[in-house]
């Protein structure tokens, strides 16, 4: 098979979209798992400067923003800021 001119070319062409296939599926699965890791989180209760408090599922801190999964949407919450919270839909 590899005297023939074609056999380099088919060969690199299924190596690239095995490859592909396995970056799309480990992905998914993970994406999954972690999914469903944080959906079973405890909540958890954020109370604001004006009494105002927000329950919800912690999903991440990064620098000075607080991720949290609430109704079915993904609030965005400064830490040190004059914005209260935003919604990621």
């Amino acid at each position: 098979m590899n005297n023939h001119p074609w056999y380099k070319r088919t060969k690199m062409f299924f190596s690239l979209l095995i490859f592909i296939i396995y970056l799309f599926l480990s992905a998914n699965l993970y994406g999954k798992r972690v999914k469903k890791e944080i959906l079973n989180h405890t909540l958890i209760e954020i109370k604001f400067i004006d009494n105002e408090v927000s329950r919800g599922i912690l999903i991440g801190k990064m620098g000075n923003v607080i991720f949290l999964y609430q109704d079915k949407h993904t609030k965005v919450i400064p830490v040190s800021s004059f914005v209260k919270e935003f919604t990621i839909e």
